[in-house]
């Protein structure tokens, strides 16, 4: 039996192959994800490790655990001097960093993703210094990162602007600095100056974030930080610098779990994906080898021998296609760094092949194959031997498609209950998290409608087909041969279909963002001009421009709108801040309770979902955490709907500033003076931002055609994403039609004989291709419409509304038949080139 297994693979290479092909492509995308990230953690690993090597504590202020990308309060400078008279303590320098605007020849530096960056030198760290030029001493010079002076050409001397808190200043390049061995942070650009000027710059002036401190005794840091911690104020720690490390690493590959998370639910999409192919193509197989296996019956081999048989040849394909696919991950895995890369943003790093991701990639390989083969594998076993008298069909037995219906009826009830309770069931405890409820709810739908797919198959393909039907011979033919077998049709659809309904899901909820987007603008926003970052590296806007622009007589109001991160009840949440009297005058908060200008000092507004679920009223306490300032009490002064704003929480700007270290705007919303033109507000805005580049002004249209753009970019993003599964699909149609015209050598000599030319049998099966294609496009997009229906009812009372791209689904239906047609290219070039004669006598 093994030399038989054998055999059936050296004597089926095409077959074979093509479907081992799918099964690379999904273990490629799963071990890319792997290397990918892994790399990624790695390249940190040694960033972090490069950078806090230098010193034995670090000083800091007290920070909670969930607030870690938040600054916690400023350390007064004279702290610095008092560390330095500890004993023990050979040398401490006190550091500074935070958001700022790059300019070089008058255009902002814009990475598509990581943050910009100025950084006080830092002098305790062995590892980093200059590259190139010389480092900068004095007060109007600037160093950069390599990988940005690169990027971008700078020339030493040459004139470079940072832009802060306060108004542009200029500076000279004196030369790229960096850590050894390392061309930038993490992809971010980082322009390093001395510790006066960032303060400056960050509006800090005699502050410091943190402290490093070098021991005399590297052995005695437990020692040393206890020392320390005798002269700290409240609310200041010391830590050692290899537990700064790490905490900051953790933070770091959290994020980074997160990412591995995104990607790894793709290649779990290509892994379903090229199961339903795996499962149709051994099913095919197992009926054109009817005889052979027969033939084994009949000469003694037992059905356990049999079943073992196809198993084996799965198992044989799977571990194979597995290590090619290992090999195709460091392809993938270059493409998936392009595609998150934002213009070359990430750290370059090598891709590491971990055993974790071989052990992974062979074990999803090998058991995606068996676990598809086992059901063709018993109905091999099930072949009675007289079968191997004569060249036979076994039909499928009686009242096999009533079953699928009952069975695939409910798997989706199923599905549909599992899926519902992820979108809508409220749990205290969540040891299953909600996304992954979706994500198995999901699969059952899919893996329910595919099992239905057989009992629709030929009603449907008979309605579709009817077109076809006027075009003659050709088209009748490929109608009723895409009906005949309907369970080999709708496998073959079905890994077409979990292709489309993601790309419909996507093109849905794409849609309904963009239609709220309008929407909200329409009813919330009452703004004339908005000021905000030009792209999507993380800038902010410093406050002298709205300082500015409310000096204008153009310009009746400038409300500058702050956020960030604070903590309610455990969970991380969104605060904006600024003046309510000017920001109730642009933006319609539909007030349920109090009223937006009661908001001051010591109160806050509330979006009304956020204090249903706090359980909260008007006039209760509300305690905030600050990473500056940790926990403040605040009386709740007003209750708002304002679906749509993204912020659950409203402080004014006096609070804002006093529990937030960072002092940047992120959008100012201006309302014209009375008479005053569109065109002239804008003029007179645009003479205050020239200055401060990498700034816009956007009217409402303008301002709703960026976002647009930002979720036009993100569609992309997942497009690329589900290109793998949807290229497996092609390959399974691609792979379904050549077994079946393999499966019909006989008919296909038979219709040539009596008169169908080439050109005719190619037609005929290319319709047929195009039918099973536009089959599982239908089940596809109906499937995704329901999924964003779903999605967008749970989440409609927060911030989406349902919008079906009904043009652009039909664009997409079309390339499904397009990609039908284009499966079906070989198939029909192999089977209009048989003799007629061989094909007649074929058995």
């Amino acid at each position: 039996m093994l030399r038989a297994t054998w055999k059936s693979l050296l004597g089926h290479k095409l077959r074979f192959a093509l479907t081992g092909l799918s099964i690379a492509l999904g273990v490629g995308l799963v071990s890319a994800s792997f290397m990918f990230t892994d790399s990624l953690g790695r390249a940190f690993d040694d960033l972090f490790g490069a950078t806090l090597a230098g010193f034995d504590v670090q000083v800091r202020p007290q920070i909670d655990s969930d607030l870690d990308f938040a600054q916690g309060e400023p350390l007064d400078e004279e702290l610095v001097d008092a560390v330095k008279r500890v004993p023990g303590v050979a040398a401490a320098e006190g550091s500074i960093f935070g958001f700022a605007q790059v300019v070089i020849d008058g255009e902002a530096v814009v990475t598509g993703g990581p943050p910009t960056f100025v950084v006080s030198w830092p002098e305790l760290i062995p590892d980093f210094g200059v590259r190139s030029g010389t480092r900068p001493t004095g007060p109007d010079e600037v160093a950069l990162d390599p990988a940005t002076a690169r990027r971008l050409e700078v020339a030493l001397g040459e004139t470079i602007q940072l832009i802060g808190v306060g108004e542009p200043r200029t500076f000279s390049f004196s030369g790229t600095a960096s850590l050894e061995g390392f061309d930038s942070f993490g992809g971010s650009v980082s322009a390093y100056v001395p510790l006066t000027t960032a303060q400056e710059i960050l509006g800090l002036s005699g502050k410091v974030l943190t402290i490093e401190v070098t021991g005399t005794n590297s052995e005695q840091v437990d020692a040393l930080i206890r020392d320390i911690e005798g002269i700290l104020p409240d609310g200041v720690e010391a830590v050692s610098g290899q537990t700064a490390a790490q905490e900051q690493l953790a933070t770091f590959k959290d994020a980074l779990g997160f990412l591995n998370t995104f990607l790894l639910v793709f290649a779990g999409v290509t892994v379903f994906v090229a199961a339903f192919l795996i499962q149709n193509t051994f099913r095919i197989i197992v009926a054109q080898r009817t005889r052979e296996l027969a033939l084994l019956r009949a000469v003694g081999a037992s059905r356990r021998q049999v079943t073992v048989m196809v198993l084996g040849e799965a198992a044989v394909i799977g571990v194979v296609a597995a290590i090619f696919g290992i090999g195709m991950g460091v392809l993938l895995a270059q493409l998936i760094r392009r595609l998150l890369s934002f213009g070359g943003s990430l750290p370059a790093a090598p891709f590491e092949l971990q055993p974790r991701t071989v052990a992974v990639a062979l074990g999803t390989g090998l058991i995606i194959t068996l676990v598809s083969a086992v059901l063709p594998a018993r109905v091999a076993s099930r072949v009675p031997p007289v079968a191997a008298l004569q060249q036979v069909h076994i039909p499928p037995p009686a009242g096999s498609l009533r079953r699928r219906g009952i069975l695939g009826g409910v798997i989706v009830g199923l599905g549909l209950v599992i899926l519902a309770a992820g979108l809508v069931w409220e749990r205290e405890n969540q040891t299953i998290p909600d996304i992954a409820l979706v994500g198995a709810g999901a699969g059952l739908i899919f893996i329910g409608v595919g099992i239905l797919a057989a009992v629709v198959a030929r009603p449907v393909t008979a309605t579709l087909g009817r077109p076809l039907r006027s075009l003659g011979v050709p088209g009748r033919l490929a109608v009723d041969n895409a009906g005949r077998s309907p369970r080999r049709t709708a496998a073959t659809a079905s890994a077409l279909m979990v292709g489309l309904a993601l790309v419909s899901l996507v093109l849905i909820l794409a849609q309904s963002l963009d239609a709220t987007a309008s929407r909200l603008l329409d009813e919330r926003f009452r703004a004339d001009l908005v000021v905000a970052p030009a792209g999507f590296g993380g800038s902010r806007l410093s406050p002298e421009i709205a300082d500015q622009l409310s000096q204008l007589p153009e310009i009746e109001l400038a409300a500058r709108v702050r956020g960030g991160q604070v903590e309610v009840e455990e969970e991380t949440r969104f605060l904006i801040g600024g003046d309510p009297e000017l920001l109730e005058q642009v933006v319609d908060f539909t007030v349920t309770a109090g009223a937006i200008t009661d908001i001051g000092p010591g109160t806050i507004g509330i979006r009304q979902r956020l204090a249903e679920a706090l359980q909260l009223v008007l006039g209760d306490t509300l305690t905030v955490r600050f990473a500056r300032t940790g926990d403040q009490d605040f009386r709740l002064a007003a209750i708002y709907d304002a679906r749509g704003l993204g912020a659950g929480l409203l402080v004014d700007l006096e609070s804002f500033t006093a529990n937030f270290t960072e002092q940047f705007d992120d959008q100012v919303f201006i309302a014209l003076a009375e008479g005053v033109t569109l065109e002239a507000g804008r003029a007179a805005t645009e003479t205050v931002i020239e200055p401060f580049a990498g700034v816009q002004v956007l009217d409402q249209s303008e301002f709703r055609e960026q976002t647009s753009q930002q979720i036009d970019q993100l569609v992309l993003l997942v497009f690329g994403l589900l290109g793998v599964s949807v290229v497996i699909a092609i390959v399974g149609i691609t792979n379904t039609l050549t077994l079946s015209v393999h499966e019909r050598i006989r008919e296909i000599g038979l219709v040539r004989a009596v008169g169908m030319s080439r050109g005719q049998l190619r037609r005929s099966i290319t319709w047929e291709s195009m039918l099973i294609a536009v089959l599982g496009g239908v089940l596809g997009i109906t499937l995704g419409v329901f999924f964003a229906w779903a999605v967008v009812t749970a989440l409609e009372d927060d911030v989406l509304f349902l919008s079906v791209p009904w043009a652009r689904l039909a664009l997409a239906l079309g390339a499904a038949a397009v990609a039908g047609v284009l499966a079906a290219v070989v198939p029909a070039w192999r089977a209009g080139r048989r003799n007629i004669l061989e094909a007649i006598a074929y058995e």
